[in-house]
């Protein structure tokens, strides 16, 4: 009898944690909600979104990849990986809450004087067009040199896609990088995120004046990051499908791509563009004809994607 009601209470135990979704919030250190962080399963690539407060649901469905890993990965944020069984243990406890670590900088203040200059466009419009198309969670960014040598204000992010035919209203997080000794590092803004819904042939402009963000004389990566509907089951699999076409003046790459089942950025190079981007078996030598092989590696060796700034 003892034995039956072991069995039973473990049988209850194991049918409370499957019988339900998981749900928690994913915080950050001073305890805020961090929102649209992307929570998915490494290895069978599948994910939700949390919401704006930082909430999420996951189907009970999850825990039971006990070989797989969960990733909490936000821009900003240092990424968080825990096993599965690690998570169904804290589950069990009722521990749900996740805490992510940040990761920014904070640049100085740039104080502006009344003989400042005029704003000034910086970054590429070389192309006549680029068509990046987001599947599921992608991250771009580009290197905006600033000629001038001196720090200056950010006034707008100009921001140029043909994301294809598509009626959905989506959202964008913009960030900032810099490059430093230990890797890149997301600049803190104003304990702020920066969004936008248009990105469209209309609309390339969208004003950021008044987070003071600097643009150093080091120049400053500048990117977006596509946020998907929050809590949505989602099939994280199918590979980023970018189309480009044009002319560039530009003479080098200064174009990245954001890895997120190895956690890093990568240079879009025509080696790393096949071996990241295209899936198994595709290959540019191989799939483009011969006469046109030259021409695609040194537009997607020459080519930014057009992201820019305007500041003064």
């Amino acid at each position: 009898m003892k034995k039956l009601l072991t069995s039973f209470f473990a049988l209850t135990l194991s049918f409370g944690v499957f019988a339900q979704n998981v749900s928690g919030y994913v915080k950050s250190e001073n305890g805020e909600g961090v929102p649209f962080v992307s929570i998915y399963l490494k290895e069978k690539n599948i994910g939700i979104t949390s919401n704006i407060d930082g909430h999420y649901i996951l189907p009970n469905s999850i825990l039971a990849e006990t070989n797989d890993t969960l990733i909490f990965s936000s821009i900003g944020f240092e990424t968080q990986k825990i096993s599965v069984p690690l998570f169904k243990q804290r589950t069990s406890a009722g521990k749900t809450n996740i805490v992510l670590k940040t990761n920014s900088i904070s640049l100085p203040e740039v104080v502006i004087t009344a003989n400042a200059h005029q704003p000034k466009d910086y970054g590429l419009f070389h192309l006549q067009t680029a068509h990046v198309k987001f599947h599921g969670d992608c991250k771009v960014m580009v290197f905006v040199e600033n000629t001038d040598d001196t720090d200056k204000i950010i006034r707008t992010v100009n921001i140029r896609f043909g994301l294809g035919d598509t009626n959905e209203i989506v959202k964008y997080r913009v960030f900032f990088y810099q490059k430093t000794e230990v890797g890149f590092q997301n600049i803190k803004v104003a304990d702020h995120d920066i969004f936008i819904t248009d990105i469209s042939q209309q609309e390339i402009r969208h004003d950021v004046s008044k987070y003071r963000i600097p643009f150093p004389k080091e120049g400053i990566y500048v990117g977006v990051e596509r946020i998907e509907i929050a809590n949505v089951i989602r099939d994280r699999s199918i590979g980023k499908k970018i189309g480009l076409k044009g002319t560039t003046k530009a003479g080098k790459s200064y174009s990245w791509m954001f890895d997120e089942k190895e956690d890093e950025w990568f240079l879009l190079t025509l080696e790393n563009f096949e071996k990241k981007v295209l899936k198994e078996g595709e290959s540019i030598k191989k799939d483009v004809p011969l006469l046109y092989r030259g021409y695609v590696r040194n537009l997607i060796r020459r080519t930014n994607f057009q992201i820019g700034i305007t500041a003064y």
